[in-house]
């Protein structure tokens, strides 16, 4: 099993109860950055595409263009 940066959370994303492991801050062009294990967890890089996916239930999914499954997604 591989191994999960500190801000790896496996949970249910319609579980209200559950704390988000990590905040992030738009910078001031607009920019969330990822710390640098979190985009190798998911196996994104610099300058991939990503898809911003609404859940339909106030939440967003991050997922890099073309994968598909779990695997590479921020839910």
């Amino acid at each position: 099993m591989a191994e999960h940066s500190e801000y790896y959370s496996d949970y249910d994303r319609n579980d209200l109860s559950r704390e988000n492991p990590f905040t992030l801050t738009v910078d001031d062009d607009g920019i969330l950055n990822l710390p640098d294990d979190v985009m190798e967890d998911l196996g994104w890089k610099e300058g991939d595409e990503l898809e911003w996916i609404d859940n339909n239930d106030g939440s967003f999914s991050l997922k890099k263009h073309g994968s598909y499954g779990v695997g590479g997604s921020l839910l």
